[in-house]
């Protein structure tokens, strides 16, 4: 695991954390309800992988904490 891996991690489950917080009717509230905390741990590699295989390559400025909020948002949504 590389630290670039580490720290989209880092800010996915804080934005699962807050999300819990704050947020109603959303992926992340739906994962709970139904599969526990066990759901959310998954649903955070599950959405580390996916960010780090859209976007593993970018070399990154100053965008990259935009980028992984709106990927989260979009993902958080529910459909």
């Amino acid at each position: 695991m590389n630290e670039e891996y580490l720290e989209t991690y880092y800010e996915i489950v804080e934005s699962i954390t807050l999300a819990m917080q704050f947020d109603t009717d959303t992926v992340v509230h739906q994962v709970y309800a139904t599969q526990g905390r066990g759901g959310l741990y998954e649903l955070a590699k599950q959405w580390t992988d996916e960010f780090q295989a859209l976007y593993g390559d970018r070399e990154w400025d100053s965008e990259w904490l935009d980028v992984i909020t709106d990927f989260f948002n979009s993902k958080n949504e529910l459909t």
